[in-house]
Formats: structure tokens, sequence, C-alpha cells
């Protein structure tokens, strides 16, 4: 940021506006100071939102008191044609201060009327009306509406030159609490970098604020949360420890608003070390991988993707311990580079898993697949379908190992999955497909008969697919979802059986 906040400033002219509450009249007095503050400062402006912070706090009886009332007449002054300019900043600073208090009393039904379209079409000249909506959508946790809110506060602010730390905070702070709630709306892979990025603007800013340095501290915590490399993981949770030890730094006299945040950030500190004690001793699942560069990502999915044969490019397979937990792959052959780039974003999010990549040569197929499947090592079987797997008798052989080992139609369905690579078509399509594109004696030459065609409907209803692939075989706009739902699926992969 190119000016740090002047907090002494900000902090006398706060001062200065004490005067205005020795007058009896307690509504005039909050209306003169709301003039002065407009008067001396713009509303778009970060001194904007500090002052009116600290007039809320220091006058809290007062300005609850007066404020509603300040606000409807205010309104009903500027609204339609009478707008009046300077007035107009005096309604907005009114209409703030108003949510400041609202949002303090927790008193979400009065702060759901601010956004009404009353206040809105009065009001929308002033940028900063945008973060108020975002403050109403996060208390009743709609973070997609509040980030989209956070981004127009951003965005308008940007058009007119205006940098404002109040709003990238309330940006870092709506996806700290994305994550901290583990809300069903999904973050994009680059929102938690965002948020990173606007909370250092407020630091440089006003680095004296507690508050900025723990968001800033839980995003690290939680954008490091899933690493399965121990070491990266706990390098990040210390820097996260270094950032609210900060905030606690900046629990001075001055700050003595947020001295009930200490425990807090306490409670932040132990949940980090509970975490950090519970990973050290899951360290040996990080060893079975090695770390993936996303170029390296990249160069080993165009090398599947120019290959010929399967041969040729199979993705590296985790070193696996005994006793640790993985799933199985089940694809057929001719689906190996769509199967293929999918194996290699297992690997590189640390997702333990085996298939056929390692197979000795002169030994029999067919033993070797039923040592890995009836391992009880392995929890599951992912299956990959398409029209080809139909006519495949490995997959129908693979399909007998897994009924064998959990032998109830439930137990199945509770050990195994499987995605549709043919997007579109249901397991029945599938089948209906791969007969219409096979004549009769390519089916026969390829061992297809009732038996197997019952097989994979039995075990591939229309209603159990997991999930659909694009076409594209190095698509991976699936993954996130299947990557959270496997570890979902199979938490015993990611658990400690020391500790059972």
């Amino acid at each position: 940021m190119a000016v740090l906040f002047q907090k002494e400033e900000a902090d006398a002219f706060v001062d200065t506006l004490k005067k205005y509450f020795s007058d009896d009249n307690d509504y005039n007095a909050v209306v003169n100071c709301l003039q002065k503050l407009v008067e001396d400062y713009d509303t778009n402006s970060y001194y904007f939102n500090y002052i009116t912070e600290k007039i809320v706090e220091l006058h809290w009886e007062t300005v609850s008191k007066e404020m509603p009332e300040i606000v409807k007449n205010l309104i009903n002054k500027v609204e339609g044609l009478n707008y009046d300019k300077e007035i107009a900043k005096i309604a907005f600073a009114a209409y703030y201060s108003l949510s400041l208090i609202y949002k303090k009393n927790n008193n979400i039904e009065e702060l759901n009327k601010l956004l009404g379209d009353a206040y809105f079409l009065t009001l929308k000249r002033f940028p900063l009306i945008f973060e108020v909506r975002s403050r109403y959508h996060k208390r009743i946790g709609d973070y997609k509406n509040a980030l989209k809110s956070d981004f127009q506060a951003i965005n308008v602010l940007a058009n007119h030159g205006i940098e404002n730390p109040a709003v990238y905070v309330s940006y870092a702070s709506t996806v700290a609490m994305v994550c901290e709630s583990g809300n069903t709306y999904t973050l994009n892979d680059n929102e938690i970098e965002k948020a990173l990025h606007y909370i250092d603007k407020a630091i440089d800013f006003n680095p004296s604020y507690p508050k900025y340095h723990f968001i800033k501290g839980k995003l690290i915590y939680y954008k490091n949360k899933n690493n399965l490399n121990f070491d990266e993981f706990e390098k990040s949770c210390k820097t996260a420890k270094e950032c609210i030890r900060k905030a606690e730094a900046c629990l001075n006299a001055d700050n003595y608003h947020y001295i009930a945040d200490y425990d807090l950030y306490e409670d932040f500190v132990t949940l980090i070390d509970t975490s950090i004690a519970e990973r050290r001793e899951n360290k040996d699942t990080s060893e079975a991988f090695r770390n993936l560069s996303k170029a390296e990502i990249r160069k080993i999915k165009d090398d599947i993707l120019k290959s010929n044969k399967a041969q040729e490019c199979r993705p590296e397979c985790p070193k696996l311990k005994t006793g640790q937990k993985y799933i199985f792959i089940s694809y057929c052959t001719d689906d190996y580079k769509s199967v293929y780039c999918d194996l290699v974003e297992l690997y590189a999010n640390k997702i333990p898993f085996d298939y056929d990549e390692a197979l000795i040569h002169g030994k029999g197929w067919e033993a070797q697949v039923k040592e890995k499947i009836n391992n009880d090592d392995c929890v599951g079987v992912l299956f990959y379908l398409s029209s080809k797997t139909v006519l495949s008798d490995s997959i129908e052989k693979e399909i007998e190992m897994v009924t064998q080992k959990f032998n109830s139609s439930n137990e199945f369905k509770e050990h195994c999955f499987w995605i549709n690579l043919e997007s579109g078509y249901t397991p029945f399509k599938l089948l209906l497909k791969a007969i219409q594109e096979n004549d009769i004696n390519s089916l026969l030459a390829k061992n297809v008969n009732v038996k197997r065609l019952m097989t994979y409907l039995d075990t591939f209803d229309d209603g159990s697919v997991f999930s659909e692939k694009d076409v594209e075989p190095d698509s991976n706009s699936h993954f996130k979802e299947f990557v959270r739902s496997i570890k979902d699926k199979f938490k015993v992969m990611f658990e400690n059986e020391e500790s059972k």
C-alpha cells in the first residue's frame, strides 16, 4: 500500500468528536458528529471505516438509540428528486454505522432490512454499501453471495482509483469463514491465494490491527491443511502461528476492545498444535509419494496423451507400506488415457491407490490382481465405466473378485464406486451403445455373453453412478469433488492405524 495508515491522526480526530456528545440533544449530537466525519474524510476511505467503528464503539449507548431514526429521516430527505450530495453523505455514514450496530447485536432481521431497495437505490453511489451486503450474507452463512458483494465493493472502488483495506479484509475474512465452516459453497482454487494477497495489502496499510494478522494466520493454515506432505504442512503451521502471535502482540491499550479475542487466538493455536501432533503420527503416509510440480504433472499427462499404448506411459504408483490402506483401480485398457490422467492427479493429491502398473511378468495376471484386491489393506475399488467396460473380460473377473471379498450387495456398494467416462450415458445406455457398435461376431470373439451383461447390469445400476468425467482424457473438472468424496468415503485411508 502506497500510504501507511496514520492511526494517531485518526484517533486524534475521534477525540475531537467527543464535544458533540456533551450536548443534551443526543439526536443532533450524532448528526453533527457524522457531518464532521464526512466533511473531513471521504466515505470511500479506510479512515471512514475506522472512525465510524470508533464512534459506534465509544458512544454506543447514544448512537444505538438514535441511529435508526436518523437513518430513516435522512433517507427521506435525499430519496428520489430530493437528492442532495452532502446530506446523502451523512445519510450513508448513518446507514453504515447502523449496520455496525446491528452486526454487533447480531440483529439479522434488521440488518436484512438495510439491504432493501429503499436504501440501496438511494445510497448505491457509495461503494461500501456492498460491504454492508456482505456483512449480512456472512451472518446467515451465505458465503457465496458474501464473496460476490465483497468483489463488487473492491471492483467499484478500484474503478474510482481507490484502495480501501476494509473491503480487502471483508473478502479475506469471508474466505476464512468458508474454510472454517466446511460450507457447501466450494472455493475456487485461487480464492485463498487472493484472500492472502488482500490481507497482506491490509496489513501493509495498518499493521497494528490484530484481526488482520489473525485472519492471515487462519488462511495460511487452511490453505495447507490437506497437504499430506508433513514437512510442508508443519512449516505452514509455524508460519500461521507466527501470524497469530503478531495479532496477540497488537493487543495493547489502544486496542483494548480486542482483549477478549486473546482466548480466541489461543484456541486457534491449540487447533494448529493438535493438527501437527495428529499428522506427525501419520507422517509415514507422505513418504509413499514424491512431490510433483505443476510442470511435472503437465509433462506426464502430455506423454500419456501422445502415447500409442498403455505400456508406454503407466503412471507411477505410490510406494505403499504394509498397513497403509488403499483403493484398487479397475479399468479397461482401451480407456487408459483418461484413467491414467486421473491417476496422475490421485498421486499428486496423495491418495493411496494401486493398479496393474507393477504386475510381475510371467506370473498370472488374474492371480496378481486378486492378491491386490483381497489384501487386507485394500479398502475399496474404483471402477472406470465406458462402453468398452461392458466388453472387457478382465473387468468381469475383477467384479467377481470384489463381490467375493465384499460378499453382500450393501457391503459391495459401501466399498466400491465408479466414474462414467462417457458423460450423458447411464450404465444401461453404455451397454446398449457397446452392443450397437459391435456386430455379433465381434461380441462372440470377445466372449460377451448373457452372464457378463447381467453381471455388469447388476453391479452398475443407473442410480448408482458416482460421478461423470468430461470426454477429454486430461479433463479434471470433476476432480476436486472426486478427491473430496474419496476422502469422505474412505476415511480409514487417512487415519492412523496405530490409534485404532
